[in-house]
C-alpha cells in the first residue's frame, strides 16, 4: 500500500456531517480509514460484528460450566447439548473468519 501524504480537504453540508459521523460511529476506524475504505471499495465492519463474535464466545463459554456433570440426562439430551455448543462455536469462527477475510 502507498504512504499517506496527500492530504485532502472538503466541504460537507451540517446534514452530511452527521450522517458520515454517525456512519464512522458505527465502525472500529476513524474517519480517514472510513474514507479511504470506503473509496478504495474495502468492507467497512461495524462494531457489531466484533461485538457479536465477543457474545457468541461468551455464550459458549457460560453453556459449557451449565452442563451437569453428574446427572441423569439422557444421551439424547448430552448429544443436543454438545452439538448446540458445536454450532455456537462454528458460528463465532465463521463470523471472525468472515471479519478477517473482509467479507
Amino acid at each position: 500500500m502507498e504512504t499517506k501524504g496527500t492530504k485532502i480537504t472538503f466541504r460537507l453540508a451540517a446534514k452530511e456531517v452527521e450522517l458520515l459521523n454517525a456512519k464512522v460511529g458505527q465502525t472500529r476506524v476513524g474517519k480517514s480509514e472510513f474514507i479511504r475504505r470506503a473509496i478504495l471499495g474495502m468492507p467497512i465492519h461495524s462494531a457489531t460484528d466484533h461485538q457479536m463474535v465477543s457474545e457468541l464466545k461468551r455464550l459458549g463459554a457460560l453453556m459449557k460450566h451449565q452442563y451437569p456433570k453428574h446427572s441423569n440426562w439422557l444421551d439424547h439430551e448430552k448429544k443436543d447439548y454438545w452439538q448446540l455448543m458445536s454450532r455456537l462455536n462454528a458460528l463465532a469462527s465463521r463470523l471472525q473468519e468472515n471479519i478477517l477475510k473482509g467479507q
